[in-house]
């Protein structure tokens, strides 16, 4: 069956959510997903149970209201003991986990995220979103973009002026398209992408390297099924709210962090993403590429190795420059 994807010229508004037309492809993008996430809830139980939090961290959820009455959106919330909740207006990360835009995976990164706020100085959210073939684009990013308005609509125990933004591959990509959109308005501070996708458009880019000891190779074939699953007519892969390489690279915030595994498909288009703001003059942006690795290269093993904490440690630095401003 085709995957392919047609497109209207008109650009859809912001925020317009449509559906899968119901035939022979939505109900093959239906059980193929089913049978994805039936293997991924498989690989979860077998795979070694998450470390314990820190003793100096804790966690808390919260249901933030979305754009649609009736529905909230799932948070977890990661501050370091002795902070009191509304001690504010404190420095704030929302985080978004990986997932081809249609596997549930909130909560996967929870040792990331309670590494950030234990050194960082950041109250850490960790948000979910809705997954496609049941909700395509842009129903993810609108719940990216409605949790960033919920965090503003909090002056008093959030600072305006520090709100960054990041995550991993899915979840890093809409946390790019999200600071390209609010980066102008100096609503976003900061992005963070780790191994996340800026040009959805490139599907043929191969890894440097074919070799890595860290993380898994995803070919492009699953990337097109993903993208078939998430996003249809009016919507173009070439918009800058799916890609957001496409959009102008002054939309940006000032402070933009990438890194991909060498070993990852996505490497190019990191690489990319990352000489087209260097050409711009953007003030601060970084590209670590992590030798011997591949997607999902920091849940490879329960203790991070070196090269991944380097680049964890570069999150937390470009975090902590903000909050030197």
């Amino acid at each position: 069956m085709s995957m392919s994807m047609e497109y209207a010229t008109a650009p859809p508004s912001a925020s317009q959510e449509t559906a899968h037309p119901f035939g022979a492809k939505y109900l093959f993008l239906r059980v193929a997903t089913a049978l994805l996430r039936f293997l991924a809830d498989v690989a979860r139980q077998r795979a070694p149970p998450p470390e314990p939090l820190p003793s100096d961290i804790e966690k808390s959820e919260l249901l933030v209201q979305s754009r649609e009455p009736g529905r909230t959106i799932r948070v977890a919330v990661y501050r370091k003991k002795g902070t009191p909740p509304r001690q504010g207006p404190q420095p704030v990360h929302l985080n978004w986990h990986g997932s081809g835009y249609i596997i549930p995976c909130f909560g996967f990164d929870q040792k990331f995220c309670a590494f950030l706020a234990a050194s960082a100085g950041v109250v850490v959210l960790d948000c979910d979103y809705r997954k496609a073939p049941e909700h395509v684009y842009p129903a993810a990013l609108n719940d990216v973009l409605d949790v960033v308005a919920h965090v503003r609509s909090l002056p008093n125990e959030f600072d305006a002026t520090r709100v960054t933004l990041g995550g991993f591959s899915a979840g890093g990509s809409l946390a790019l398209c999200a600071a390209a959109l609010l980066g102008p308005l100096r609503q976003v501070a900061g992005v963070a992408a780790i191994y996340a996708n800026p040009d959805l458009t490139s599907l043929d880019a191969q890894a440097p390297s074919r070799t890595f000891e860290l993380g898994v190779n995803v070919p492009q074939w699953t990337r097109r099924f993903y993208y078939a699953c998430t996003f249809v007519a009016p919507w173009s892969l070439a918009d800058a709210r799916i890609s957001a390489a496409k959009a102008d690279p002054d939309a940006f915030p000032a402070h933009v962090f990438l890194a991909c595994g060498e070993g990852d498909n996505l490497h190019q288009n990191n690489a990319a993403f990352y000489e087209k703001l260097k050409a711009a003059n953007h003030p601060d942006v970084v590209f670590m590429s992590v030798e011997n690795a591949a997607h999902s290269f920091e849940k490879s093993k329960v203790e991070w190795p070196e090269r991944v904490q380097k680049v964890f440690d570069g999150v937390k630095e470009m975090l902590l420059k903000i909050q030197e401003k």
